[in-house]
């Protein structure tokens, strides 16, 4: 096996480019970038989301091959997104989920704690913004890997 790391959409508009396995971690927030940095948080009316997995179906190198999408729920707390949204164009691709793994944002370890063996460095408390403070937002944020595969017929 290969593998072969395309930080840009290049390999979903390749024509001849199959793969047993792709794996996507796309920018997590619909919402427009105001630069490179921002490119990779906001993804325009999750475009590129979209556009991978009605996209990424014509990749597959055999009907046993895998997409695996990494995605926060991040947008559905802040209300960018409607929850069900993603299953909604998963399924609209063709592709079922086969599989899925779930983590959770811990709370960071405080620095007074004995058993601490790193140094923490406090960061400056964050100002309330358009959905308030991120880390209130943060609290209990799932990421979640979706296993897709073409929906059996």
């Amino acid at each position: 096996g290969q593998i072969f790391p395309d930080a840009s959409s290049r390999f979903m508009t390749a024509q001849d480019c199959y793969a047993d396995l792709i794996v996507a971690n796309p920018p997590w927030i619909p919402g427009p970038a105001d630069s490179l940095l921002d490119a990779a948080m906001y993804d325009p009316d999750s475009q590129f989301l979209r556009s991978f997995l009605s996209q990424v179906p014509q990749h597959f190198k055999t009907s046993d091959s895998e997409a695996w999408l990494i995605l926060s729920d991040l947008a559905e707390r802040l209300g960018l997104r409607e929850a069900g949204e993603v299953k909604q164009w998963i399924h609209d691709a063709n592709l079922e989920i086969v599989g899925q793994s779930f983590a959770t944002v811990r709370p960071p370890v405080s620095s007074s704690d004995e058993e601490t063996t790193t140094t923490t460095t406090e960061l400056p408390e964050s100002k309330p913004g358009k959905f308030g403070r991120i880390e209130q937002v943060r609290v209990g944020e799932v990421t979640q890997l979706f296993r897709l595969k073409k929906q059996s017929l």
